[in-house]
């Protein structure tokens, strides 16, 4: 909302302890945020004020509970504002609002921050559509590098989003503003507030009263940050999410690795990690994460390593393939031997072979490079492929049996990344293939899957 039309802000000019107003320079469901310059020193700065417009009202100049129901609500909102003042003031990152002072006035608080000089990331990105890899990681990394900061203080940002990362117009430097940790607090004790979560940003558990929440509930939101740069939209919101996956059915976000391709795979790789809609599937701390991303990037996959991901000739053994690596990687064997301990001793050379194979589980995940796909394990049994045409309707195209455990990619491609794969790799099906034609599978030579 702009502020010269926010009904309940305090005009230009009020006298605010030691500070004058001069304007407003944004207002939300949960407070005001005034442009105010000290009285004797001439500095400028940002004073946000606690004024929860669902439970509250301005009168005149002094802020009041809308209801006698609301008195409590509005009390304990208060002190956790003037609690997470006290807490912001403690950190000096480059990155993080730089918090200076904290008093009470009018029936409410007010918190002082430094006032920066630039524009919002969304408004950027609003002006641009979307950001290079250089470009996002001179905003994200730093601030990535402030919540290492902000969460070894056992303290959380709860709402971090394009809105609230400022890029300094001196150096372009990005700081991280607007704590949603009271707000986020106040919602969940009051059933009025409605604005705890930022659709698309805030993961699951911020939409829950019991959410475990920690370090991975900002990583999701700032990998959602990330996704919004990329992509040009903001990712699907977290409970649409978890509705699809809990009835089985497709995550409605796909993927960053699998359809952006003027990214690094590793960076890709790092933003749909931290996307994860179950917690503990995330990175559990941003050093995690950050790790992940300082990885030495790599635009496209080595031909080789795509290669054995499809490698063979026909529908079955490209199946098959990646079964074979796995059961390579779970027969592990262990030799024991005696070397020669001089020349004057008899060598002594004892081996011991041991054949172990690891019996998988179904819905294991594995992969077996860091930049190979994700694999999904499932036990041996009858298989039925069916087109998208066909699906709903329950009409099988072919039915097979595989007795052994096997694995499939996790995660769908389409016809365009395997046509970029095949382009970049040179491969081929070979001379013959299996083909889905009148109604049923047959071999077809002189085929490749250009030409089915």
């Amino acid at each position: 909302m702009a502020g010269e039309d926010h009904m309940q802000a305090l005009q230009a000019g009020f006298r605010l302890g030691s500070y004058r107003v001069l304007r407003v320079l944004g207002a939300g469901g949960f407070g005001v945020t005034y442009l105010c310059e000290h009285a004797g020193l001439g500095i400028r700065v940002a004073v946000k004020e606690y004024l929860p417009n669902e439970i509250a009202v301005r009168v005149r100049t002094m802020v009041r509970p809308k209801s006698t129901a609301d008195r409590e609500s509005f009390d304990w909102g208060l002190s956790r504002f003037l609690e997470e003042a006290r807490t912001l003031a403690r950190f000096e990152h480059p990155n993080v609002v730089r918090v200076r002072d904290c008093f009470e006035a009018n029936n409410t608080a007010y918190i002082v921050m430094d006032y920066e000089e630039g524009e919002a990331l969304d408004t950027l990105l609003a002006r641009h559509g979307t950001l290079t890899e250089a470009q996002l990681k001179r905003v994200v990394l730093p601030v990535a590098e402030g919540l290492r900061e902000v969460h070894a203080a056992s303290f959380l940002h709860r709402d971090v989003k394009p809105s609230n990362v400022f890029v300094r117009r001196a150096d372009e430097t990005p700081v991280l503003l607007d704590f949603g940790s009271a707000r986020q607090a106040l919602g969940r004790r009051s059933r009025s507030m409605t604005a705890i979560a930022s659709a698309g940003y805030s993961p699951p558990e911020l939409y829950e009263r019991d959410g475990d929440q920690g370090p991975w509930t900002d990583i999701y939101a700032l990998c959602a940050l990330c996704y919004r740069a990329i992509a040009g939209s903001a990712p699907v919101e977290a409970p649409h999410r978890q509705s699809r996956l809990l009835r089985t059915e497709r995550d409605p976000l796909p993927p960053l690795a699998l359809s952006v391709h003027d990214y690094s795979r590793e960076f890709l790789e790092a933003v749909d990690w931290g996307l994860r809609v179950i917690e503990t599937e995330r990175p559990q701390s941003v050093g995690d994460w950050l790790a992940r991303v300082s990885v030495q990037p790599s635009l496209t996959l080595p031909p080789k390593t795509v290669a054995q991901r499809f490698g063979g000739t026909g529908t079955l053994h490209r199946l098959m393939a990646p079964i074979r690596r796995w059961r390579h990687r779970w027969r592990p064997r262990y030799t024991i031997a005696a070397g020669v301990l001089g020349t004057l001793m008899v060598v002594i050379g004892i081996a011991l072979f041991v054949h172990k194979e690891l019996v998988p589980k179904s819905g294991d995940r594995f992969r077996d490079c860091p930049e190979c796909p994700e694999m999904v394990v499932y036990l041996g049994g009858s298989l039925i492929w069916m087109d998208q045409k066909n699906e709903g309707r329950g009409v099988p195209m072919y039915k097979g049996r595989i007795a052994a455990p096997f694995a499939l990619g996790a995660y769908e491609i389409t016809v365009a990344e395997f046509r970029r794969f095949v382009d970049e790799t040179g491969y081929s099906a070979g001379d013959s293939c299996f083909t889905y034609e009148r109604g049923k599978w047959e071999m077809r030579t002189g085929r490749s899957w250009r030409n089915p």
